[in-house]
């Protein structure tokens, strides 16, 4: 969790951590990677055949009900939003599993165990539906590297990152 690694960044024993905020921290120096936009995945042993358009199917208040789900996060701030959008109360939802690794999620959905919330930039197999979620509904999330101000000093990550150690005055 974000918190362990701002830790561990804290205490020198990782260099750098990625995340998807930005802490409010004086010694962490957050460096923006890249934005992405959320999907909803669900393997296509959980959806009926008979079920109408795909897009209906996931807003559907019997599917979100019926079929378990895999949220990310211990907020579970993708699977909320998406809930918020589809007017069905996040207690309504069957949350199979809570989990803080996206490869652990895809492998989950990849293998039925539910559908998921997920950014866009993963990528699934054929076995999976995939349906982009507007802006509107998800906005989209920064994904930040994470390190400790005193990494400005590491060569490596100055140049990687554009930094420019500042003087001490």
């Amino acid at each position: 969790n974000i918190v362990e690694r701002i830790q561990k960044l804290l205490n020198h024993e990782i260099d750098i951590a990625v995340a998807h905020r930005r802490p409010d921290l004086t010694l962490i120096i957050a460096k923006k990677l890249f934005s992405d936009s959320a999907k909803l995945v669900v393997s296509k042993s959980l959806v009926s055949k008979s079920s109408g358009p795909l897009h209906q199917h996931f807003k559907s208040h019997e599917f979100l009900k019926n079929t378990p789900c895999i949220a990310y996060g211990e907020d579970m701030h993708l699977l909320t939003d998406w809930a918020k959008f589809a007017k069905i109360d996040l207690t309504d939802l069957k949350v199979k599993a809570l989990c803080q690794d996206w490869l652990s999620i895809v492998a989950m959905v990849e293998a039925g165990i539910g559908f998921s919330i997920v950014p866009s930039r993963l990528s699934f197999s054929n076995n999976v539906h995939s349906f982009e979620i507007q802006d509107s509904v998800i906005p989209k999330a920064d994904f930040y590297a994470l390190f400790h101000r005193d990494m400005k000093k590491s060569p490596i990550i100055s140049q990687a990152f554009g930094l420019k150690e500042s003087p001490i005055v």
